[in-house]
């Protein structure tokens, strides 16, 4: 619990926002192997790249702009880092990872990785704005996201 004073957070764990940060070879991001169970972490790339690996031999890289939904299900080793040609010409990083609890019934569901691309999200017009729906329908738009989280 984050807190004492919170009774009930679900369906949202945690919020985290990394940078913006310079990454490069002396200075590198790299989160080491650690278990994930029973939520699904969502990593939105702002700047950078991320390349995630896990105990079940899943593979992905991001880019700016992508959004990572990882479905931990009944549990997953994982690791992020950079991709080896982003160490080395170093840049920027800023991203934010947001854990949304799973319901009782998905919380054994096979683990799965939905590597979403930044350009593929629907667009909605906002005012002056443009937003990105990266998950559920608004304004008679649908993302292509998959959920197991409906609350």
């Amino acid at each position: 619990m984050p807190s004492e004073f919170v009774d009930q957070i679900s369906p949202f764990i945690m919020f985290d926002h990394f940078g913006p940060a310079q990454v490069t070879s002396k200075k590198p991001f790299y989160v080491p192997p650690h278990p994930h169970k029973g939520f699904e972490p969502v990593t939105l790339l702002f700047k950078g790249e991320v390349l995630h690996r896990d105990s079940l031999g899943n593979v992905g890289n991001l880019k700016a702009g992508d959004v990572q939904w990882m479905t931990a299900g009944k549990g997953v080793i994982h690791s992020e880092g950079v991709p080896a040609a982003f160490l080395e010409k170093g840049g920027e990083m800023e991203l934010i990872q947001l854990w949304v609890n799973l319901p009782r019934s998905a919380k054994q569901h096979e683990p799965r990785y939905q590597d979403l691309r930044g350009e593929n999200f629907p667009l909605i017009k906002e005012g002056d704005a443009g937003l990105k729906l990266i998950a559920g329908d608004y304004k008679g738009q649908k993302s292509g996201t998959e959920l197991l989280t409906l609350y």
